[in-house]
């Protein structure tokens, strides 16, 4: 398997190790994959007998035909989509998966065109051949690279938001039950319609469609008026009607628990939007420095947990990054090769970074384009407040609009997001005082604020304002030191406080 991996490696295709049951056993899972010779030898040293896994996305997609199911639902699909042209195919256990070249971004999804059709996309990952498969068989090629193009009308069907809706094109038992006929042929008419068929042509087909898969079949005069009605449109211009929505309800017995993952164990969650709020001064541009330079490295965590090694990705609205943030990654004994600054939004014709600022709600995917390429352990964004675009920082309604998105992103490639933000001045309650609106804090798993120590000279504490993911609450007490030039983060880390409130009004630590 190692000689393998390393083939696979070699050819620029990512690697990572994988269980018989197609389970990671590496600890980020498809996030370790790599095309390293080194570190390809060091996993399969670890697990010599290891499946091969690569992830998916960047432009490559995986359709996993599954079974009978899934040969079914294909042939039912070409009814509304274009026949998938011949492409490098890996035959599996019980099926085959079909890879392709994507013109945009597709996500995983199950069942979307119908049972057994399943997709790898961006996120996912698949097992290469020769792995051994659960069924006893190995994955084997059946044709090999290169990748054919997605046809678009796919792409359509298969992106987020497509004109198809949410719902499978095919039924579970491969028949389209009472209640959804009506439905389910206009749709199919529609299709046709705007890819240009005349209206024999779509007559034709959907007595055909409703006689094999209707149970039990529309009327004739059903289908014909159907057809006129679609037909009032122009060839290619009509679009599909949209399906009408429903809720997607899942029992928790169906729902596998998954461990949550930190960055600074008990702290920074990976996954998940973390905000760092405090007053100017105060060293929270420091302190993320200070963590991508330890994760840079050994991932040892100021008070002695563990994180993980990886890259980290910044966007700065307030510090240079050649003669502010370079010295202190330098001073904080960095590794600079896995830090990387983001300067702005560019053409593919520049010649330098890109000049335009970089909006988080319009500009989005190119942000998680990156850390896909990179993928990065941290995403530091300084301050959050400055990449809103034209969204009011005050409305929580706008501020959702552009956090939610970003904290999915999150989620889905394992990535700590920590954005820093300013504290109000007024007093009260830390979490309301984070500047702006009240949703920043709600939008974020973990919110930790940084004041000075009133009762230590030039020492600082970081608190939690919400850390609803942890149990863990106290208090940290760090201190900014100049090492010549540059500033650099001394954490005290003897010094934990449990009680802040306490600690303030009496001096309790």
């Amino acid at each position: 398997m190692l000689e393998y991996a390393l083939k696979y490696a070699r050819m620029g295709r990512p690697v990572f190790p994988c269980s018989i049951d197609k389970k990671p056993l590496s600890s980020r899972g498809f996030l370790d994959a790599t095309t390293s010779i080194e570190e390809v030898k060091r996993m399969w040293s670890a697990h010599p007998k290891a499946s091969i896994g690569t992830p998916t996305g960047n432009g490559a997609v995986v359709i996993d035909v599954d079974g009978d199911a899934g040969r079914k639902s294909l042939e039912m699909a070409y009814l509304w989509l274009s026949e998938l042209p011949q492409t490098a195919t890996v035959l599996t256990g019980r099926g085959k998966h079909l890879w392709y070249r994507a013109s945009r971004e597709i996500r995983n999804s199950t069942g979307k065109i119908g049972p057994g059709l399943d997709v790898r996309g961006d996120g996912g990952y698949v097992i290469l051949p020769p792995s051994p498969h659960p069924s006893g068989s190995f994955y084997r090629w059946e044709r090999r690279p290169p990748l054919a193009q997605l046809p678009g009308d796919w792409e359509d069907a298969l992106s987020d938001g497509s004109a198809m809706g949410s719902e499978p094109l095919v039924s579970g038992n491969d028949t389209i039950p009472e209640g959804k006929r009506n439905a389910t042929l206009t749709s199919l008419a529609g299709v046709l319609r705007k890819r240009g068929m005349g209206k024999e042509a779509i007559l034709g087909a959907l007595f055909s469609a409703n006689k094999a898969h209707c149970s039990p079949p529309l009327p004739d005069k059903d289908v014909v008026r159907i057809v006129e009605s679609i037909c009032r449109y122009q060839p290619g211009t009509v679009e599909p009607p949209k399906r009408v929505p429903v809720l997607r309800i899942q029992r928790f017995d169906s729902i596998e628990p998954k461990r949550l993952e930190w960055l600074w164990p008990g702290r920074i969650p990976l996954g998940k939007l973390t905000i760092l709020a405090g007053d100017p001064g105060l060293g929270k541009s420091l302190i993320t420095v200070d963590l991508a330079a330890r994760l840079s490295t050994t991932g040892q965590m100021p008070d002695g947990s563990s994180g993980p090694v990886g890259d980290s990705i910044f966007l700065s609205a307030e510090d240079d990054p050649a003669d502010t943030i370079r010295p202190r990654l330098d001073s904080a004994g960095a590794d600079a090769r896995r830090i990387h600054f983001i300067h702005g939004v560019g053409s593919s014709g520049d010649q330098e970074g890109g000049s335009g600022w970089l909006d988080l709600r319009a500009d989005l995917k190119l942000v998680e384009e990156a850390v896909s390429r990179l993928r990065p352990v941290m995403v530091v964004i300084d301050p959050i407040s400055a990449y809103m675009g034209d969204a009011d920082a005050y409305s929580n309604a706008q501020v959702r609009r552009v956090l939610g998105p970003l904290s999915a992103m999150a989620q889905r490639h394992g990535v700590a997001i920590v954005g820093i933000n300013h504290l109000r001045k007024e007093g009260g309650d830390p979490l309301t005082r984070v500047a702006m609106s009240i949703a920043f804090t709600a939008a974020a798993r973990a919110v930790w604020g940084v004041q000075k120590d009133p009762r230590h000279e030039g020492q600082c504490i970081m608190f939690p304002i919400k850390a609803n993911l942890s149990g863990r609450t106290e208090s940290i007490v760090y201190q900014v030191e100049s090492n010549g030039s540059d500033a650099v983060l001394c954490w005290m880390c003897k010094r934990v406080i449990n009680n802040l409130s306490s600690y303030l009004s009496e001096g309790g630590a």
